[in-house]
């Protein structure tokens, strides 16, 4: 079983994931279980995966992207991916690959649409959390402060 939390920075996710995990007795995936896995498995650098994770792309980088793949003109555009889908595939896969072996828990990540709707096989929980502007903002100005002591 996969429960796949996405959330908002700031309202929980990783409190969460944890307590799933134990309560489950499933493996956690987090993001540093990922950068650990990315970095040892596919030779991605720890500094790029700290820098770029969880970071949408930036528009032009899309758009270049997208416009080389719909053009006829460049040679092998149809197969070109950004570096960010190519560390997409190997978190799924990663992810996929787990969840054969036990149960997981998640976090991130892009969430369940990172997996497809429902991957062969293996039941899929998808939780949002979502919390108040308020609150996100106080407990990522105390994790900020947790960190720094």
């Amino acid at each position: 079983m996969i429960v796949s939390i996405s959330r908002e920075l700031g309202a929980g996710g990783g409190t969460l994931g944890e307590a799933l995990s134990r309560t489950l007795d499933a493996a956690l995936l987090d993001e540093r279980w990922f950068i650990e896995q990315l970095t040892a498995r596919f030779q991605y650098s720890s500094d790029y995966l700290e820098r770029t994770l969880e970071q949408p792309p930036k528009f032009g980088e899309s758009l270049i992207a997208t416009l080389a793949r719909a053009t006829a003109m460049v040679p092998g555009a149809s197969g070109l991916q950004m570096p960010d889908e190519q560390i997409i595939d190997a978190v799924r896969t990663l992810v996929l690959e787990r969840a054969q072996q036990e149960h997981v828990v998640e976090i991130g990540h892009g969430g369940v649409s990172l997996l497809g709707w429902r991957p062969t096989n293996i039941p899929v929980l998808s939780i949002l959390l979502q919390a108040g502007r308020e609150w996100r903002t106080e407990s990522a100005c105390l994790a900020r402060w947790a960190k720094r002591r």
